[in-house]
């Protein structure tokens, strides 16, 4: 009895392990960086998802021909950035974890160069960048940059290490000239918000890999040209972050061919909860103007790329996409699921839910909003929804809508979510409509000139609260 009662607590305490724990991450440092912050110099490095919550830090600031010096400690809590009145250009700084009064192994050493930015130059062309994607290129736990180039002779992809080492470029060739939003080439990318790449270590060997769309005509970064016996057929290829060469292949649904190419937007999930897998939400316009879509998540194990799951958009209700997609844990079982705006793909691609009454937005957002409920939440914008529709705040779970504001309704366009009021629980939501409280549904104002132009929110600074972009 006793050794059956001892099972019984292994395996509660196994079962309580939380579910992220078992995802295979990238291999990152802790990525200490240092710049200018008017006369003193600003330190912030990474916190991982794996660390304890009682970890702490050790700063240190080392000179030539000198020992390290204690610059400040701190606590997660306390966010994991301190400044420094006594730096100066050439300073070396690193950290320790401190655990139990136990300091780790120092991080990978850091150079300020007296400057507030970091730059580097790019490898001449004859066009700008639209998009910039991040990942460790190269294994050493630093990110690494992949950037497009969309020039007037050539469209082109980029890959430079955190040092500003050019890696390779790679050419998307004649089917990437036709760069027509919704209705562009086979191999165009960066395609108004169509991206049609992504940046992750989606085999977990400690290097990232490039994820994009290609078609018949493109030269990877060794030189290789695709040569494919049509320009209609389209492909996903992963390519090697170093080298640029092509590592594999599968084509890309052909079940909406007669309506042209599909445009294609990337990004990585956990759907099996422990791996990587690469997902493309795929889109076209039938000849009546309505739009196809496919969604697909494919794994790339041991050098193969497998299709894990595909959604054809038929005739579910309450289905609207947007223009862009999110991939997130809704249920909180480990596992991610696919978000659009009007509704939300289960980690195996089966339709979990649609928002009822919720049309095509541009934009959504889902996290926790409101940390005193259980779980996240989402809020959306509309554009042009008959019923007066404006906005509407959600549990991301269910598909529940919690609140809807209605008013005259129209194209909103742009939303957000920032936590504006320290005495207020959580994050407040806005758009061209107003703003609210999310926790409590209190109106802080309807007048649209009276909000922050609703574009983008980041955490710039290191601290624990976040910056608006605006007017971008």
């Amino acid at each position: 009895m006793q050794r059956r009662s001892l099972v019984i607590v292994l395996l509660i305490l196994i079962s309580t392990i939380p579910a992220m724990s078992r995802r295979v991450m990238e291999n990152l440092d802790r990525g200490v960086i240092a710049r200018c912050s008017g006369s003193s110099v600003f330190i912030n490095w990474r916190l991982f998802g794996t660390d304890p919550a009682e970890i702490g830090f050790n700063l240190y600031r080392q000179r030539s021909g000198g020992g390290p010096v204690l610059v400040c400690t701190t606590g997660s809590d306390e966010g994991t950035n301190c400044k420094d009145n006594e730096g100066r250009e050439g300073d070396v700084y690193f950290v320790r974890t401190l655990l139990d009064d136990v300091e780790g192994e120092p991080n990978r050493p850091h150079t300020y160069n007296g400057k507030d930015y970091l730059s580097i130059h790019l490898k001449s062309h004859d066009g700008a960048i639209h998009f910039a994607w991040a990942g460790d290129l190269d294994g050493d736990g630093d990110m690494d940059f992949v950037v497009d180039r969309l020039g007037a002779s050539t469209i082109s992809v980029d890959a430079y290490t955190n040092d500003g080492a050019f890696l390779w470029r790679m050419d998307m060739g004649h089917n990437a000239d036709d760069r027509d939003n919704i209705e562009g080439g086979p191999s165009v990318i960066s395609n108004g918000h169509w991206d049609g790449l992504t940046v992750f270590d989606f085999d977990s060997d400690g290097k990232a890999e490039v994820a994009i769309k290609t078609a018949n005509g493109v030269t990877f970064g060794d030189g290789t040209v695709l040569n494919h016996n049509n320009d209609r057929d389209q492909f996903v290829s992963v390519v090697d972050g170093i080298t640029g060469k092509e590592l594999a292949r599968t084509a890309l649904p052909d079940d909406f061919i007669s309506d042209g190419p599909l445009q294609a937007h990337f990004s990585a999930g956990y759907f099996d909860g422990v791996h990587p897998s690469i997902v493309t939400r795929c889109k076209n316009r039938q000849g009546s103007g309505g739009f196809n879509l496919v969604a697909n998540a494919w794994d790339y194990r041991d050098g193969k790329l497998t299709k894990r799951w595909q959604w054809k958009r038929g005739r579910e209700r309450n289905s609207a996409d947007f223009h862009q997609h999110r991939v997130v844990d809704v249920d909180r079982d480990g596992k991610d699921e696919l978000a659009d705006g009007g509704y939300v793909l289960d980690d195996d691609g089966t339709f979990l839910y649609g928002l009822e009454g919720v049309i095509h937005g541009d934009r959504f957002h889902i996290t926790d909003l409101d940390p005193s409920r259980p779980g996240l939440e989402g809020f959306g914008i509309q554009q042009d929804n008959p019923s007066g529709l404006e906005t509407y705040y959600y549990d991301a779970a269910d598909g529940n809508i919690i609140r809807r504001h209605s008013g005259a309704g129209g194209d909103l366009g742009r939303r957000t979510v920032l936590d504006l009021y320290e005495n207020k629980t959580g994050y407040e939501y806005i758009s061209f409509n107003g703003m609210w409280v999310a926790q409590t549904g209190e109106t802080i104002t309807t007048d649209g000139n009276a909000v922050p132009w609703p574009n983008f929110r980041m955490w710039w600074d290191g601290d624990l609260g976040s910056e608006h972009i605006d007017h971008n």
